[in-house]
């Protein structure tokens, strides 16, 4: 059995050293809690405005509401169509074509 050197104390020391020293932000990772989740609420509501392909005016606001436990999407209008509430899964950009439209129908299909 060989006698182990002091130059190979010395590299065994090192590597130990180096292992821990690069394990150590892996192991504080570990140990680290976790942070408090934010609660970020999405916007539900939104307003849109602005003039038709006509020049008319048209204002369309945007909402959900909670019924039964289903979100429903809700839109508010006023344009050339004329005015009302409707219950509607369309896109606001189709919503806008529509009440820019004085003979579109504006059917609620929810």
């Amino acid at each position: 059995m060989t006698k182990a050197t002091p130059k190979t104390r010395f590299n065994i020391v090192l590597s130990v050293f180096v292992c821990n020293l690069l394990l150590q932000p892996l192991i504080s990772f570990a140990e680290k809690p976790k942070t408090k989740t934010t609660n970020w609420k999405e916007e539900k509501e939104f307003t849109y405005a602005g003039k038709c392909f006509s020049g008319k005016d048209y204002w369309l606001f945007a909402s959900e509401k909670i019924e039964y436990g289903n979100v429903i999407p809700y839109y508010t209008y006023r344009g050339p169509v004329g005015s009302g509430t409707v219950r509607t899964d369309t896109s606001p950009k189709v919503m806008v074509q529509r009440i820019c439209r004085e003979q579109a129908d504006i059917v609620a299909n929810l």
